[in-house]
């Protein structure tokens, strides 16, 4: 349901899934809503240098983040109430 909501805002070309548990005591998903061209090599995110991934001028601001929580939070709240 939250990938059909992450979907659903960003209209993405595909999406990446992710299941990661080794370093902590419960297992935990990523989503990643990829677009054509929205890397500078076409692979797995892990490919790309730390220095890319991680650089600051591509990082929502808190403000943005909060944001985007809403919005994703809003979208899962009307996809519960489409199921009831």
């Amino acid at each position: 349901m939250v990938a059909e909501a992450v979907n659903n805002i960003f209209k993405p070309d595909k999406m990446n899934y992710e299941l990661l548990g080794n370093g902590c005591p419960h297992i935990n998903w990523h989503l990643y809503p990829r677009r054509k061209g929205d890397t500078p090599i076409v692979s797995s995110v892990y490919q790309i240098p730390n220095s890319v991934l991680f650089d600051e001028s591509t990082r929502p601001s808190d403000e943005e983040r909060e944001k985007l929580k809403q919005i994703i939070k809003s979208e899962i709240e009307r996809l519960l109430a489409k199921q009831a």
